[in-house]
């Protein structure tokens, strides 16, 4: 009776993703994502206070497509395992590609902290419209992404809940600090 049930079940077709999770494009990618957080913190950690408003859009904009980058092998590997969580190699997959993906993602963490550390004069002043408002109509989406994704109170940075722990040794792929709408103040 199982089987029946099993094989009414629909199922994902992740093709457009990767052609399997043996796919030597899923090491390239993380590989290069890899390149690309070393890169991203080697030129802004630490700077974000100093950035003009054109390097702080182009900071955003790097961001972005590397976070997308992983996304893209985080979204493919969190799929294969939903549609077969009783399969270990897929769990071992998901869980080496996750573990990766946290370790890439510890070299861009700074980011978000030190655009939450600005006073609110200085961030402003980075999402400023300038010149790249005529240049590039996406800026807008970046100072909207820095805002909503980025900035918000630090009173609510701790989780007021029963277990405090809850973040510790977890980094989510995007939005780091997004855990639960209800629970963080963000300034917009």
């Amino acid at each position: 009776m199982e089987n029946a049930v099993t094989e009414d079940l629909p199922s994902w077709n992740l093709d457009d993703f990767y052609s399997g999770p043996e796919a030597p494009e899923i090491d390239t990618d993380l590989a290069n994502a890899s390149d690309a957080a070393l890169a991203f913190e080697k030129s802004f950690l630490g700077r974000v206070n100093t950035l003009s408003s054109t390097e702080f859009a182009s900071a955003i904009k790097r961001y972005e497509d590397l976070v997308q980058d992983m996304h893209r092998v985080g979204s493919y590997a969190q799929l294969l395992y939903a549609a077969d969580v009783s399969n270990p190699d897929v769990a071992k997959f998901y869980q080496s590609v996750h573990e990766q993906i946290t370790d890439i993602s510890t070299h861009t963490l700074f980011f978000t902290l030190e655009i939450n550390r600005l006073d609110d004069a200085a961030y402003e002043t980075l999402i400023a419209k300038n010149l790249l408002l005529d240049t590039d109509p996406g800026y807008e989406m970046y100072a909207h992404f820095a805002t909503m994704s980025c900035r918000m109170t630090w009173s609510s940075f701790c989780i007021k809940s029963q277990s405090p722990g809850v973040l510790r040794g977890r980094v989510c792929l995007m939005k780091p600090w997004l855990i639960c709408g209800s629970m963080w103040t963000v300034i917009s």
